[in-house]
């Protein structure tokens, strides 16, 4: 008898496209990309209704034989959180998802992405730049737009970006919701990204294959989709977990493929989160000691007849808000008891590393502040807990869904 360590474990996504919900693409292996899972993280189950036919008995022990239904499973998965490893500085092609699985999945589960293009030259910072509003190169304005991001070094030489999302484009100006910290530097790279936004009705879902290093290990997991969270702690290395699931599954044999990763880690240093007053540029940092950060993306299976396992879609469901949190942080004076008094739309941004390929803009673009509680932070001192809930974005104006998401992923 051979025993393996259940750590050692090949995961890998498709998308299967919108029309073909739960079909078995297992065959295909090669169509399967890798997730680079955290140890330790992993959660498989196997599930499947046991139908009792409940046959009348005179003896008060009987019991029928269990009919098998509708096969159901579950995939909990957590990934440090990182980045594509690009440096999107206007000659490179952005990842898609037939390359990159991180941004595979989050497609699948909120829907939409889109990505700078590619015009074949630098993008660089011009003359007359701001802190609110970035010229770059002649036509590169059109790389960018609303809803997007955009990454600039501040201090000449750093190599270090400061990522912001885009107000608004006009010609070759880039405008962007939060200043920068102090003006981009004329002659630097101006970075694009990668951003997935929230859609009413996400048209792809997940199928995993899992495999161990036994022959007989493996495991094909159909029609996944769901939510995900977020931890971020200041000084630690962030992760991002999906909470998947699924219509049907299959114990399979076990290629024990060796996995083919393609991502760089987003740092531990920077974790910032920036906070303003919406349609005001004026942000400050915040902070913060602890913070939650909660989508409330779900989904509910729609039953049919015409379906294997009595699963045809998976429809995502109303959600209010769409995201929750708060963050802890040193008191000193009313501003946040001020900010619930008032009602005051507050857009948080946060960030999580910032180098080219590896850094990451999480964008909750409107929120309002609940009650703020009083409690220690931070080596015991006076603190405040503030709550939030999120609303649609109020800054941009426009009907797509990437202009009115509330939640939004940029990597850059």
């Amino acid at each position: 008898m051979t025993y393996e360590l259940d750590d050692k474990r090949y995961v890998g996504l498709y998308e299967e496209p919108a029309g073909s919900y739960a079909v078995d693409h297992s065959g295909t292996p090669a169509d399967f990309l890798a997730m680079p899972w955290k140890r330790d993280t992993l959660q498989v189950q196997f599930g499947a209704e046991e139908l009792d036919p409940n046959t009348s008995s005179m003896n008060l022990d009987d019991a029928d034989e269990l009919i098998h239904g509708p096969r159901s499973c579950t995939l909990s998965v957590g990934v440090t959180a990182h980045s594509h490893g690009l440096d999107l500085d206007g000659d490179v092609t952005a990842p898609t998802t037939s390359t990159w699985a991180m941004l595979r999945a989050l497609q699948a589960i909120l829907g939409g992405s889109v990505a700078t293009t590619n015009p074949g030259a630098q993008t660089q910072v011009q003359a007359g730049t701001t802190t609110t509003a970035v010229t770059v190169t002649a036509t590169h304005g059109s790389r960018f737009e609303a809803g997007g991001v955009i990454g600039c070094e501040v201090v000449s030489g750093s190599g270090v970006l400061e990522l912001r999302e885009v107000l608004s484009v006009a010609g070759d100006v880039v405008s962007v919701k939060q200043a920068f910290t102090a003006a981009p530097v004329t002659g630097s790279a101006v970075r694009g990204g990668v951003t997935v936004y929230m859609t009413n009705r996400p048209l792809t879902t997940l199928q995993a294959l899992v495999e161990g290093r036994h022959g007989t290990d493996g495991a094909s997991l159909r029609g996944l989709q769901g939510g995900l969270s977020l931890e971020a702690k200041p000084g630690e290395l962030s992760t991002i977990t999906l909470s998947l699931a699924g219509a049907g599954w299959n114990r399979m044999a076990s290629a024990a493929t060796v996995p083919t990763y393609s991502f760089s880690i987003a740092g531990a240093e920077p974790i910032r989160i920036t906070e303003s007053t919406v349609g005001s540029t004026s942000a400050s940092c915040v902070p913060f000691s602890e913070m939650t950060v909660e989508p409330n993306i779900s989904y509910e299976p729609l039953r049919t007849a015409c379906a294997d396992n009595t699963i045809g879609a998976m429809i995502r469901q109303d959600a209010r808000p769409l995201v929750s949190g708060s963050f802890t942080v040193p008191y000193e004076d009313e501003t946040w008891y001020d900010a619930w008094r008032a009602s005051t739309q507050k857009a948080l941004a946060l960030q999580i590393g910032n180098v080219p390929g590896a850094s990451i803009l999480v964008t909750i673009p409107t929120v309002q502040i609940g009650v703020p509680q009083p409690v220690a932070a931070s080596a015991g001192v006076a603190g405040v807990q503030v709550p939030w809930t999120s609303r649609r974005d109020q800054a941009l104006s426009g009907t797509s869904e990437l202009l009115r998401s509330a939640l939004r992923f940029h990597f850059c």
